[in-house]
C-alpha cells in the first residue's frame, strides 16, 4: 500500500461511519489549561482538518497554519489556530 492508499483507507472508515471524528480528536482533550503540552495526535488532527478544509477554500493560508500546528507546544497554541479559522 502506498501513502495515498493509506490515507484513502483511513478516510473510507470515516465515510463508512466505522470511525468518528470524536474518536480521532475528542474535545475533552482540549479542556485543559492553555499551557498544557500538545500531543502529536492533536497536532496531526488539527493539521489534517486544515488540509481538508483548505481544498474548498474554507481555510486560507493553510500551509502557514499547518506549519504552526505541527510545531505547537501547547493546547493554547492549537486553540489559537482553530480560532483563526473560525
Amino acid at each position: 500500500m502506498k501513502e495515498e492508499g493509506l490515507l484513502n483507507k483511513a478516510l473510507q472508515k470515516v465515510i463508512d461511519g466505522t470511525q468518528e471524528a470524536r474518536w480521532l480528536l475528542n474535545q475533552a482533550g482540549f479542556n485543559f489549561e492553555d499551557n498544557t503540552p500538545a500531543t502529536s495526535t492533536q497536532k496531526a488532527c488539527i493539521s489534517f482538518a486544515i488540509v481538508v478544509l483548505s481544498k474548498d477554500g474554507s481555510v486560507r493560508n493553510a500551509e502557514h497554519l499547518i506549519s504552526r500546528a505541527l510545531v505547537a507546544e501547547s493546547i493554547g497554541e492549537l486553540k489559537a489556530i482553530v480560532n483563526e479559522i473560525h
